[in-house]
């Protein structure tokens, strides 16, 4: 049995919105909860608050020692911003602790990152914007759309005026959010349908699912159909019994596809312990990501403990199970590993696990702004692509940039020890059945021949093979230069279908290489 120190948020020291002490007086009830469940499997628990000043929690730390601290710190006295810093202090101080790693924490905390994110992993979620000002407001077509703070936790900001049909609404809605919360806010197209929470539990036999629906169907019909604070924790409230979380009934091709994608959002972003991956499903049967919470609320009579029966695991039994998993996580460390079921190349997150590179420790990512001026030096740097190839392949880069929400080019970007090494385009190819483009796969010249093609290609197959590929294409040139290329190709497993004389000008030849996927079960 194991010293289990629990530590958990104290309360916010002011209240920005109707009732936000009771989302805070919820962790003091689930903090008691599951130290009940962990001392009646035999483990030594404590509990302490956690503050604004982090000599409070290094003092709790040193005076329990504990071997696991079961980490619940949502806010710091309301600030969710800081929602990471107590998962950092503790991987540098050494102490195993619950839940996802910092990393992780810092990057779903930022709504608006997480899903650019989700889409450069292929997953599908709603078309958004990150507000900075009214004037981001301009052109945003996609009504109704749903307004809610980018960076706070426990649904603060989302009342029955949440969801907006028009400009005029959503710019009053952004100054109300922007005044009490900060800015960004986060503008989101509304999927009118269904709401599902998939709570996920790492257990020694892989990570188990259960899916809840939150039924919509006793609230008034003038409520939007979206859980808002008040439903999710004023106990008293009517919206809060009318919209009680239920086991999902789905159909079966809708439930295996959430599953997917669940799991695929969980190895993508480097989840860890337990999580919880929200999902609106539209009036075609289509499933969206909202987001994903790595710290869901664990009371006994919160949706992720009414998912457990589904799994076939007991409260305490899950109680326990995430402790095992933090004590078995890298001590030390308060960065993501690889998942259990992951593939062996790195993971397309901002924090990813790393992949072993003889140029060093190499991670695959999602495409950031600041990548634009390597990634063009790269180009510039191999001596194999024309200034015009360069200035399409910016194109692409600047097309994923400027509309996040676009679905027709999708980015790994390969980072060794903080310096940018390489990268990968790949998309779908229209008017095919799941056939996709691997469009651009550039190294840095002085990382190239240690490896680092090859972790490149092999996240990208696996990215799309998570989105139903049959076959990859890929095209390049026959003119000698291109002799190395076509040999990599060849290595990691391309054959050449096709070869089209002097197409790109007399001499350089078109070369088509081409992958095909067995499908999966």
């Amino acid at each position: 049995m194991a010293r289990v120190l629990i530590l958990e948020n104290a309360p916010a020291t002011q209240q920005r919105w109707a009732g936000e002490s009771l989302s805070d007086r919820a962790v003091e009830a689930m903090a008691a909860a599951i130290a009940a469940a962990l001392t009646g499997r035999g483990h030594a628990v404590g509990r302490a608050p956690v503050g604004l000043d982090p000599r409070g929690a290094i003092d709790a730390v040193r005076v329990a020692a504990p071997e696991v601290v079961f980490q619940l710190c949502e806010t710091m006295c309301g600030n969710a911003r800081l929602e990471p810093a107590l998962p950092y202090l503790l991987g540098w101080l050494g102490i195993p602790f619950t839940g996802n790693p910092a990393d992780v924490m810092a990057l779903l905390l930022d709504k608006a990152r997480t899903k650019q994110v989700l889409l450069g992993l292929g997953l599908p979620t709603p078309e958004f914007v990150s507000a900075r000002a009214e004037g981001d407001l301009d052109g945003w077509a996609a009504w109704p759309a749903i307004l809610k703070p980018a960076a706070e936790d426990a649904s603060l900001g989302i009342d029955r005026g949440s969801v907006v049909d028009g400009a005029t609404a959503a710019r009053e809605r952004f100054r109300l959010l922007a005044g009490r919360f900060g800015v960004p806010v986060l503008v989101e197209r509304f999927i009118a349908g269904r709401e599902l929470n998939v709570a996920m539990l790492e257990t020694p036999d892989g990570v188990r699912v259960g899916i809840n629906e939150i039924d919509f169907s006793a609230l008034p019909a003038d409520h939007p159909r979206i859980l808002t604070y008040e439903a999710k924790w004023e106990e008293e409230s009517d919206v809060f019994r009318q919209s009680p979380p239920v086991p999902a009934q789905l159909p079966a091709a809708l439930d295996a596809e959430v599953r997917r994608l669940a799991r695929a959002a969980w190895e993508g972003l480097g989840l860890r312990g337990y999580a919880r991956v929200d999902f609106r499903v539209d009036e075609a049967g289509r499933p969206f990501i909202l987001e994903v919470n790595p710290n869901p609320d664990l009371s006994e009579g919160a949706g992720f403990a009414k998912s457990l029966p589904q799994m076939g695991v007991t409260y305490p039994e899950a109680v326990e199970l995430i402790v095992r998993a933090a004590l078995a996580a890298p001590k030390g460390t308060s960065m993501s590993k690889p998942s259990a079921s992951a593939p062996a190349t790195a993971s397309a997150t901002a924090s990813p696990a790393a992949v072993a590179a003889p140029a060093g420790q190499m991670t695959v990512r999602a495409l950031r702004p600041v990548d634009r001026d390597p990634i063009e030096k790269i180009l510039r740097g191999t001596g194999f692509f024309h200034e015009d190839e360069v200035l399409v392949a910016l194109e692409l880069v600047d097309e994923a940039l400027h509309k996040p929400h676009q679905q027709d080019y999708f980015f790994g970007v390969g980072e060794v020890d903080g310096r940018v090494a390489g990268y990968v385009c790949y998309g779908r190819r229209d008017m095919t059945v799941h056939t996709w483009d691997l469009f651009w796969v550039a190294v840095d010249a002085t990382l190239q021949k240690r490896g680092t093609g090859r972790v490149l290609m092999n996240w990208a197959e696996e990215r799309m093979r998570e989105q139903g590929c049959r076959v990859v294409i890929v095209e390049t040139a026959g003119r000698p230069q291109y002799e190395p290329t076509r040999a990599f190709y060849l290595r990691i497993g391309y054959q050449e279908e096709a070869r089209i004389k002097d197409f790109y000008a007399d001499g350089d030849d078109l070369v088509i290489y081409t992958k095909h996927f067995p499908p999966r079960p």
